[in-house]
């Protein structure tokens, strides 16, 4: 029955836009902050990471999110 619950709930986020596009940008930014904390690591400092983890913030639509990370990462994600 949990599995059901949760089956439903992902496809509810699905339906709706404004929801699927908060979801998107909360993937998206923890991508580029992983990134970011990597390049660091190995000391790139001056990564352009945290200005394009604003700009998702920024963004109103799905295309424009993934405009931020490139077509490629789009065309293989099913949202």
């Amino acid at each position: 029955m949990a599995l059901k619950c949760r089956l439903r709930t992902q496809y509810d986020v699905h339906r709706d836009d404004a929801r699927r596009l908060e979801l998107v940008k909360a993937i998206i930014t923890t991508k580029i902050h992983n990134q970011h904390n990597v390049l660091y690591r190995y000391g790139q400092k001056n990564s352009p990471l945290k200005q394009r983890k604003l700009l998702v913030q920024e963004q109103t639509t799905l295309d424009q999110v993934w405009g931020r990370i490139g077509f490629r990462i789009r065309d293989e994600n099913p949202f």
